[in-house]
């Protein structure tokens, strides 16, 4: 990533509102799935989002799959 650190916070910050999303809309629609593909985006939503065994079993499910695990 570039550009400010302020960016760098905005972009985190959209992440983390559009994963929260995500996870509202998992649990509404129970046949839909998602690919994450940026870890450096995920990882910090994770360690923030308080219910890690619901995003566990959405792994476990394949509901939820990491496709790359790569850091750009």
């Amino acid at each position: 990533m570039t550009g400010t650190g302020k960016d760098k916070d905005h972009k985190f910050a959209c992440t983390h509102c559009l994963f929260n999303g995500l996870m509202d809309a998992l649990k509404d629609f129970p046949h839909a799935t998602y690919m994450v593909s940026e870890m450096c985006f995920f990882k910090p939503w994770y360690e923030q989002y308080s219910d890690k065994e619901f995003v566990k079993g959405l792994i476990k499910e394949g509901r939820l799959e990491i496709v790359n695990g790569g850091w750009v």
